[in-house]
């Protein structure tokens, strides 16, 4: 049993948990197609993002992608939380899915709406910023510290995982029976 840092207990299995929870600036593109869905066994893939949700052309490019084992859907975030709800009260197996978001304000969106998961993946390539990844994590770990705050004290790890051959690279810390510790 986990406790959060106000020491309410925190369910060790959540329901409804998705596979993966991934940020990506790319969103969709092959190493995302060809490499994660079928590495991990994903079956649906969610596209979070209302500008592609809310336009019907792109909308349908992402969705010509599906095959006969990965069903892709593009929601927007109010949509997502609604698929989500509905999920939980259907009791529905969410664990072959993959969320990806655009950006980290689209995963506190959803957190903040009342989704629930474990952990986040940051996947974006942080040489096309002209960064390190060491110097990528700090800018994340400097530009979005209320955010991961708050990560921190709803136990959600948040790793830097570019590809799937790479390490995951802890980006912020959770409080686990009220003691700091480092997610590795």
């Amino acid at each position: 049993i986990l406790f959060s840092s106000d020491g309410n207990e925190r369910d060790s299995q959540m329901n409804n948990e998705f596979k993966l929870v991934r940020i990506d600036s790319r969103m969709i593109h092959a190493q995302i197609i060809m490499i994660w869905t079928k590495r991990l066994n994903i079956t649906k893939l969610f596209v979070v993002n209302d500008e592609i949700s809310n336009n019907p052309y792109i909308s349908q490019v992402y969705k010509l992608r599906n095959t006969n084992n990965l069903k892709i859907e593009t929601f927007t975030v109010d949509q997502m939380i609604s698929y989500y709800e509905e999920s939980k009260l259907k009791n529905s197996k969410l664990n072959r899915s993959m969320v990806l978001a655009k950006d980290f304000e689209t995963i506190i969106m959803l957190l903040n709406k009342g989704m629930e998961f474990r952990e986040i993946q940051w996947g974006t390539n942080y040489s096309e910023e002209g960064l390190s990844k060491a110097e990528y994590i700090d800018f994340i770990r400097t530009n979005y510290k209320e955010e991961l705050v708050v990560l921190d004290e709803k136990l959600i790890q948040i790793y830097y995982q570019n590809a799937i051959e790479d390490s995951k690279e802890p980006i912020n810390h959770v409080k686990i029976n009220k003691k700091l510790i480092w997610n590795k």
